[in-house]
């Protein structure tokens, strides 16, 4: 029996070791627009907060159809996020034009955020951006984002043109949707289930016994 417990403890560790090299997500919807500026209600695209194995992670911003990253003007930033730990700017690279990173962004009606990504080619419509925004932060991971004190961890400034309508602009924030847990997570629940009912099967059958080939 030692020998069959050690064989489970040794697997238990192998799943372990392997889960860490897979990496922790973190998914929002940009799905809640202003209210007041026109926007309709819809899913204005998604974000995706990636874990880098060794540290940092990645930031994806992908945009639904008809809608534009663009500096509407006031208080609004392009993209705007929020942490519980300070970071340096140059730690946020990656980026490509026309964008930058930049301390404290404000996205109203949704308050103000640690950090930002602005657009340096102008502001309105014609100086909009279609595209996926990418970029990486060093040194932090998924668990280092939070919400502002409006209660919300990203928000963007964002253009909605469908057809040949005019543009509608205003401030998008994120609703945050269920993490996915990372493989070493499942790997102990399903093993923590297993042991339970092993458990239970031996005080049932006292003479059972659990061998690993």
């Amino acid at each position: 029996m030692k020998s069959s417990l050690k064989g489970l403890v040794a697997g238990i560790g192998l799943l372990a070791l392997a889960g860490q090299a897979q990496a922790g997500v973190l998914l929002a919807d940009l799905n809640v627009p202003a209210t007041g500026s026109g926007l309709p209600a819809m899913s204005y695209g998604t974000i995706t907060v990636t874990d880098i194995d060794g540290g940092g992670v990645t930031v994806k911003v992908d945009l639904a159809d008809f809608v534009n990253f663009v500096n509407s003007g006031g208080p609004h930033t392009p993209f705007a996020f929020n942490l519980n730990t300070s970071i340096v700017l140059q730690s946020i690279t990656g980026l490509g034009s026309p964008f930058a990173a930049q301390e404290s962004a404000s996205a109203t009606p949704f308050g103000d955020f640690d950090y930002g990504i602005g657009m340096t080619n102008g502001n309105g419509w014609s100086h909009s951006y279609h595209g996926s925004l990418v970029f990486t932060i060093a040194d932090i991971g998924t668990e280092n984002f939070n919400a502002n004190s409006a209660g919300y961890w990203f928000a963007a400034d964002l253009g909605y043109k469908p057809g040949t309508a005019n543009a509608i602009t205003g401030s998008v924030a994120a609703t945050i949707q269920a993490g996915v847990p990372e493989p070493s997570t499942w790997a102990m629940m399903i093993l923590g289930f297993f042991g339970v009912g092993f458990m239970a099967y031996r005080r049932r059958n006292p003479a059972a016994e659990f061998r690993i080939a």
